[in-house]
């Protein structure tokens, strides 16, 4: 069976959903989720979804507690994310698909996540819910917490999920405001902000009490890995997009990371980068949410 570890077409979707491939079981994830009504994207999602997909809320399965020190959307534990990803009935050979409504600026995270665990069989639905419903396809208002079966219970000891500790995965996914600070200081970090142009320049902020973004940082929208239709650009555009960003920034070949205002919408980035074949990259989970935390942080404004 082929895996999909960056985009899945709704076609190459529909055909996995048709196969019922027992030995690399399919699950889909409903991301969809809105700052402004926390609780509206699962009404959506009781009203219609794909077929079979489970929800997962931002704020409750994708981010642990908020501390006085952490951004708005913190890592879980390790153990814990582990532990929820099981009982939704991922194991080690499970082909997991994400996608939302909002281009994939959510559903990113948790790709981005199932690979923090070192997870490589986990794809976003190019286009998103909207590609899905203007198929023509399917949809449910059946309401998913598991997909786990008899015969994924009854899959061997070894195909049970676990964090792999690799190059790419894990520590090497991520850096804390610490190391971050150090890099910039030795200017040897190349630090993108997913954040729209008014939020990084200062003009506007809308959620966070400090407007600016971090001195140094470059901003890079994720909207602009899109084409007009709302899917992904194709990875020679979107290489030619980054490679002219690395040229013309101070200190290519140093460390790549990612930011946004709480670690979500980077991760939208840090898959088009992958998408590209540049990598690997880190995401700077606090972001600026976190940054603004320590008054003794230097902010910058303007382009």
């Amino acid at each position: 069976m082929q895996h999909y570890t960056t985009l899945i077409a709704v076609d190459q979707l529909a055909s996995l959903m048709k196969s019922n491939d027992v030995h690399h079981p399919l699950i889909v994830f409903d991301c969809r989720f809105s700052l402004a009504d926390t609780e509206l994207g699962r009404g959506k999602y009781e009203t219609g979804h794909i077929p079979a997909a489970i929800y997962v809320h931002l704020d409750h399965d994708l981010a642990g507690d908020i501390t006085p020190r952490s951004g708005r959307h913190p890592l879980p534990e390790v153990g814990n994310f582990v532990q929820r990803a099981r009982a939704w009935g991922i194991n080690s050979h499970t082909q997991v698909v994400v996608y939302d409504d909002a281009a994939g600026a959510i559903a990113a995270r948790l790709w981005w996540m199932m690979k923090w665990i070192g997870h490589t069989r986990v794809a976003l639905l190019d286009g998103g819910y909207a590609a899905w419903r203007n198929s023509g396809r399917p949809i449910s208002d059946q309401v998913e917490t598991s997909i786990k079966t008899e015969r994924q219970n009854a899959a061997p000891a070894e195909q049970e999920l676990a964090v792999k500790r690799n190059e790419n995965s894990f520590e090497n996914s991520f850096i804390e405001v610490d190391e971050l600070n150090e890099w910039l200081k030795s200017q040897r970090v190349n630090l993108y902000d997913a954040r729209a142009e008014p939020r990084f320049a200062g003009e506007h902020e809308p959620i966070d009490v400090i407007a600016g973004h971090i001195p140094g940082a470059v901003n890079l929208p994720f909207e602009h890995n899109l084409d007009e239709h709302g899917f992904f650009l194709g990875a020679d555009a979107l290489k030619r997009r980054f490679e002219s960003i690395l040229t013309e920034n101070e200190g290519e070949g140093a460390h790549i990371v990612h930011m946004c205002g709480s670690g979500v919408t980077a991760c939208h980035n840090i898959l088009a980068m992958e998408i590209a074949g540049i990598a690997p990259t880190r995401l700077y989970v606090g972001s600026w949410s976190e940054w603004i935390r320590d008054p003794a942080r230097a902010v910058a404004s303007g382009q």
